[in-house]
């Protein structure tokens, strides 16, 4: 088995080293019709510190660049600097619901990483099949 990384060794403040993963599509009734429901589609945004285990959960929108963007501006707010951001590939999409394939598709995956090195923030995508790294925030759901 190959060592850890040191990010994940070393004891910083908590949500220093941070992994995050989308996870769960709901349907939820938004409003209250004449004629019935309007149902929205949401998702969750799991941000998990990589040291002490702890997670801060925030709701996506939409699958599109801005509302991630904005869920991490909420996250940097209220969690404040990190110093490592770790995430997968996207291959914990595989086999679930192709709306939420399909919404992967429409983000700009540039501009999220554009925004987060403005942010200084060191911005690492995992390997493939490397549940060891980053298996922390894989848990929790």
């Amino acid at each position: 088995m190959a060592d850890l990384p040191p990010d994940r060794l070393n004891t910083p403040p908590p949500f220093t080293n941070v992994g995050f993963d989308v996870f769960r599509l709901w349907t939820i009734r938004t409003r209250k019709l004449q004629g019935g429901t309007a149902n929205s589609k949401r998702w969750g945004l799991v941000f998990t510190c990589l040291n002490c285990r702890a997670i801060h959960i925030e709701i996506l929108e939409t699958m599109d660049t801005s509302s991630f963007i904005c869920a991490l501006r909420r996250f940097f707010a209220i969690r404040g600097p990190l110093s490592v951001l770790r995430c997968d590939r996207g291959t914990n999409f595989v086999g679930r619901k192709s709306e939420l394939d399909e919404a992967m598709k429409g983000m700009d995956h540039r501009e999220i990483e554009k925004y987060v090195i403005e942010q200084k923030c060191e911005w690492i995508f995992n390997p493939h099949a490397s549940i060891i790294i980053l298996g922390a925030e894989n848990c929790y759901y």
